[in-house]
This record gives structure tokens, C-alpha cells and sequence, in this order.
């Protein structure tokens, strides 16, 4: 058994709600471990302080505060309630709204991307440059220039 598990034995044995089957295993533990017996130590003193205090009972005023608290927060509780109900309606349409718009938009086709010819924007194909490259008619650098100095 893991300390933690022991030491939580031993808090309800010092209650006295121990398990008393778990007795053995406990005081095995005990005999092997300095930690849990000062762990054992420590909530026993901690349980008879806290039996030598006087009984603290609490005023009129207390009870009538605790209530007074209570009407408040019922109140806020009753006023609020119809707005967080729009407001939780709201974001859930919104989400269901999301949840349509990206459904569809996985389901819907694509349209066919638009294919730019150069021949109908009158330009000059690239294999007319090619062409003229490779008999030699114009060089590299003076296809540049053109290209560069083209209005």
C-alpha cells in the first residue's frame, strides 16, 4: 500500500472510523516507516486539541447574516437565470451554425480552378522566346532588357 493510502487509514482510524480488518496492515506499516508514525503523532495531538476547545456557538446574528446571504444570492440567482439561458441558446445555435457551414463546405465541390492562357491575353507564349533563344537570333541579356523595359 502506498503511504498516502496508509495515512488515509490512519486519519480515520484517529476518527475512529477504521476499518478494523486494516489494523495489521497499519501497524506493519507503522513499524517500517518514521514518516507515517509522525504523520500518526501529529493528527493524534491535532484531534485532542481540537477536543480540549470549548464549543463555539454561533450568535442570532450569524444565522440571520447566513440567511440574509442566502435571499441575496437566490435573488441574484432568479434575475440572472433568464439571461444565461438566452445566452447559453445563443452560443449553441452559433455552434450548430459552425458545425453546418463546415459540413457543407466539406461536402460541396470545389470549383474547377480558372486556367490563364496567355495566347488570349495576347502576350507572347514562352515557347516563342525558347524558340529564339535557341537559334541564337537574341541573347539572354537583351530578353531581359526587354522584359525589364517593357511599358
Amino acid at each position: 500500500m502506498t503511504h498516502r493510502t496508509i495515512r488515509r487509514l490512519i486519519s480515520a482510524q484517529v476518527d475512529g472510523e477504521g476499518d478494523r480488518s486494516k489494523d495489521r496492515i497499519i501497524r506493519e506499516h507503522l513499524e517500517r516507516c518514521g514518516e507515517c508514525r509522525a504523520f500518526q503523532a501529529e493528527i493524534g495531538a491535532l484531534r485532542s486539541d481540537l477536543r480540549s476547545l470549548d464549543l463555539v456557538v454561533p450568535g442570532p446574528e450569524f444565522v440571520a447574516g447566513v440567511l440574509r446571504r442566502t435571499r441575496v444570492e437566490q435573488e441574484e440567482y432568479r434575475l440572472w437565470s433568464p439571461v444565461e439561458q438566452v445566452a447559453r441558446r445563443f452560443v449553441t445555435g452559433l455552434a450548430v451554425a459552425v458545425l453546418i457551414f463546415v459540413t457543407l463546405a466539406m461536402i460541396a465541390q470545389p470549383e474547377e480552378p480558372v486556367v490563364f492562357e496567355r495566347y488570349i491575353a495576347g502576350e507572347q507564349s514562352d515557347s516563342t522566346s525558347a524558340s529564339l533563344l535557341a537559334r541564337e537570333v537574341i541573347s539572354n541579356d537583351d530578353l531581359l532588357l526587354a522584359a525589364v523595359s517593357r511599358k
